[in-house]
């Protein structure tokens, strides 16, 4: 009976280190707009057009349970991670993580910061706006990033993003 025991103990550690890990993949669409402040612009005034001033904010959720986090926005993107020996484990994802980046700043969002999250997206809107209103830069850009506790096991990482529409003048 004891060497069943031990043959059925084998099989089942041969079985579960066969497995393979959980790939996960999430889709990210990106988009960038080029920011510039005016020292930087080196136009003159009649130069350009400021169309606009525009805002926007992303809020972005993580929520804590046991070993699991969760990290989640109001548009169905959803990040399940599990405490591991190697760390957090991505185990599920779900939706689309619409990234913004100004050119200056491009780069891998990290999928384990909150807060990275919330401005990519935030910077995602904003580029959308921009050109929306046909503009070809936005010029002081200015990001603030707030954080609350929602609940025991709940935090609330809110970013906003603004700038100015920039339109440049082409020859006639």
């Amino acid at each position: 009976m004891r060497k069943i025991y031990f043959i059925l103990a084998i099989a089942v550690g041969v079985l579960f280190a066969s497995c393979g890990g959980l790939n996960t993949f999430l889709p990210i669409a990106t988009n960038t707009i080029n920011s510039v402040s005016f020292s930087e612009l080196n136009l003159e005034r009649e130069d350009y057009n400021i169309l606009n001033t525009i805002e926007t904010s992303a809020t972005v959720t993580i929520k804590y349970n046991g070993s699991m986090v969760t990290i989640f926005d109001n548009n169905g993107l959803k990040l399940t991670y599990a405490q591991g020996k190697e760390g957090m484990v991505l185990m599920s994802a779900e939706g689309v993580l619409r990234a913004g980046f100004l050119t200056n700043d491009y780069g891998n969002v990290n999928l384990r910061s909150p807060e990275q999250i919330a401005r990519a997206v935030a910077f995602s809107r904003l580029a959308s706006m921009a050109k929306e209103f046909g503009g070809d830069a936005i010029i002081e850009p200015i990001v603030s990033t707030n954080v609350e506790k929602a609940s025991r096991n709940e935090y609330v990482y809110n970013t906003i993003a603004s700038g100015k529409v920039v339109v440049i003048k082409t020859d006639k």
